[in-house]
């Protein structure tokens, strides 16, 4: 098994972060000069539907991965075996589990929500087109974890972000020929299909067949727990995102719906710029975590909050006294800038940042907490009272920098909980 530095990891993770970052800005301004309002809005609510399903997989992939890496450098060859066919029955079921629901919500969400599409027959072939492209988004989750696990994610992100610089041209390409929603997601598909392939010839993984029923019920009674316990964090913030997405297209209408995803744009380099530093630092925790050497662990922890936090202040900073420029950019001039929402989904982002660095630290020591039921209950009442009274962007980055900040906050104190049962000076190094 080979190891990929931080370093390493750093650069690989950094051009997909790139990558994602000008595919965002890119991305609703051409959609909105080739198709409009409507089917800009429809192509983002649906596409919005596979991620909250999957995020099903409550963690799972991450836990049993962290585990797996800690079990074979322990040298528990029988034991880490057993948590990579665990691994492959979730991801059996759990694709079928996303295409199976995320078809009938999609199909759902056209024939029920407040978008006008003139061509519905293309719009119901693209609901099944995007629900199988979940179902293939959840099983590169686990091609991800193997990747990470043989110290080959460098490499296998860099395939990666490859493919999805290719599948934007392409939907671009599609754009500018057709007002077709089925088109783009057909070609979504193959460039994931391709990258998997791709991914899977990386680590040489032959057994994908479909497992028991027995089995999965099995799997999930025994790790559901901790993997949830894991998960909650991130799980609370993604499906409220997501969800009101969504909820805007049923309630709202098209505006909404772009407004809203325009606002997220803004803030998404903050995102990025933590998923880098999360990304680069988690497989060097793990192993310091498996090796018991704590005080390597804490600096390089500290270490990477610190990078963020100043990264994050000073580009939020130049990212508010661009806003002007910026969202004229975003939303080819359609939309009004209002400057209370842009702080608001800065705000968030800067939050979500953190948690995602403190959650990607937490998984990688294995520690789970309570907490989640908390804010995964706010989730939930904040999303009823989105459905029933206040379906507008706003509303939605209030509530999204409520459950962010909150998580946050819980992660923060449970990993210094961590730190301080673990040593007894924690932040000498």
């Amino acid at each position: 098994m080979k190891s990929n530095s931080i370093r390493e990891l750093f650069v690989s993770h950094g051009f997909g972060q790139v990558v994602t970052v000008i595919l965002q800005l890119l991305q609703l301004p051409v959609l909105l000069r080739f198709w409009g309002m409507e089917l800009t809005a429809a192509w983002f609510t649906l596409n919005a539907i596979p991620v909250v399903l999957n995020t099903s997989d409550l963690g799972i992939f991450t836990v049993l991965g962290n585990r797996i890496l800690a079990q074979r450098l322990a040298g528990e060859t029988a034991a880490a075996l057993i948590s990579r066919d665990r691994m492959l029955t979730v991801s059996s079921w759990g694709s079928i589990f996303v295409f199976s629901l995320g078809s009938a919500i999609c199909l759902a969400t056209i024939l029920g929500s407040e978008l006008a599409l003139a061509n519905a027959a293309d719009a119901y072939l693209a609901c099944l087109v995007i629900a199988l492209n979940g179902a293939v988004g959840f099983w590169q989750n686990l091609q991800r974890t193997y990747l990470r696990m043989e110290g080959l994610l460098a490499k296998g992100t860099l395939h990666y972000n490859m493919q999805r610089l290719a599948s934007f041209t392409l939907v671009m390409l599609v754009a500018f020929i057709s007002k077709s929603l089925a088109a783009a997601a057909a070609v979504q598909l193959l460039s994931n299909l391709l990258v998997s392939s791709r991914l899977g010839k990386l680590y040489a993984a032959r057994n994908w067949l479909l497992v028991g029923f027995r089995q999965l019920v099995g799997v999930l009674r025994t790790e559901l727990r901790n993997c949830y316990a894991a998960s909650a964090f991130t799980l609370s913030t993604a499906v409220l995102s997501q969800s009101f997405t969504i909820i805007l297209a049923w309630k709202a209408g098209a505006a909404e719906v772009v407004a809203f995803n325009a606002y997220r744009i803004l803030g998404r380099p903050a995102v990025q710029y933590s998923i880098l530093i999360a990304s680069s630092t988690w497989p060097r925790v793990a192993e310091l975590c498996a090796a018991k050497d704590l005080r390597q662990l804490t600096r390089i922890c500290r270490n990477s909050l610190l990078a963020y936090a100043g990264g994050a202040t000073l580009g939020s900073l130049m990212l508010l006294l661009l806003a002007p420029w910026l969202w004229a950019f975003v939303t080819s001039g359609n939309l009004p800038l209002r400057y209370p929402v842009a702080i608001l989904a800065t705000g968030d982002a800067i939050a979500l940042g953190f948690l995602n660095i403190l959650f990607a630290d937490l998984v990688a020591v294995g520690k789970f907490t309570r907490q989640g039921n908390i804010l995964l209950l706010l989730t939930v009442v904040f999303l009823a009272l989105a459905v029933c009274f206040m379906a507008q962007y706003m509303v939605g980055f209030i509530l999204l920098l409520s459950v962010s900040s909150l998580a946050t906050i819980f992660a923060a104190v449970e990993f210094h909980g961590f730190l301080k049962l673990s040593t007894p000076a924690p932040f000498d190094s």
